[in-house]
């Protein structure tokens, strides 16, 4: 199944908070497919990009696991007005679980930030959809690109979301702004999805650029998308 991206917005925040206990009875039914005893651990790992902080989380996001990641926000420096929380490994989530997201996004938008959620499973999709919150979480696919580090010769650039013909313009143009850069690096980690049209504008852009006596390096390619690039003929 393809990885989704989820943005949460305050668009008819109640509504789905309305149907209560009928959420809570079709999460608890859902529950009922993992019997797994719970361990009372998550897993939570944290890259800090500046202004941006990314959690990837693992396990289950429920009455136990929450206080956790509560105290996890109550660390995040002032400076820090994007979060991003990262479902790749998150199992299953609770009447709890979504709460505190709500929670976290009053939070965020107290200090005039944005909370996204990126790659979500099947089963938490489902989860959301029965509590209604699949009519407040707006399903967008962009790019971000945060500038990580830069000297007087170089830039390093994250891309973070999907590169594809509809953001691809936001890249020509940062590549464009940082044309007196020596050489330019694209760290591809959080890159979510790429095609075929993006990997040959790249490759075509790294033969300009040392003909120009630059260079443009990509690094931390996922599985999915250095499979797009070995495709696309790149070594």
């Amino acid at each position: 199944m393809p990885q989704h991206t989820l943005w949460i917005t305050t668009k008819n925040l109640n509504r789905g908070l309305a149907k209560k206990n009928a959420v809570n009875d079709a999460i608890r039914t859902i529950f009922k497919k993992n019997k797994k005893e719970h361990d009372g651990t998550m897993k939570v790992q944290k890259k800090d990009l500046g202004s941006t902080v990314v959690l990837l989380l693992g396990g289950k996001l429920d009455s136990i696991t929450v206080p956790l990641l509560e105290r996890e926000f109550q660390f995040l420096g002032d400076h820090v007005m994007h979060l991003i929380l990262d479902f790749s490994e998150v199992t299953s989530i609770s009447s709890a679980g979504l709460r505190f997201l709500l929670r976290t996004l009053k939070n965020m938008n107290a200090r005039k930030g944005t909370l996204k959620i990126q790659h979500v499973s099947k089963a938490v999709r489902d989860v959301f959809a029965i509590s209604g919150f699949l009519n407040i979480l707006v399903l967008e696919e962009k790019l971000v690109i945060l500038q990580k580090a830069e000297t007087e010769t170089s830039i390093e650039l994250s891309l973070v979301g999907k590169l594809d013909g509809h953001t691809l313009p936001l890249l020509k143009q940062a590549l464009q702004g940082f044309g007196n850069k020596k050489m330019v690096t694209l760290d591809c980690e959080l890159l979510a999805a790429l095609s075929d049209n993006e990997v040959s504008y790249i490759l075509n852009t790294q033969k300009t650029m040392a003909q120009q006596h630059r260079s443009l390096t990509i690094k931390n390619l996922s599985k999915t998308v250095q499979q797009v690039f070995q495709i696309a003929g790149s070594t």
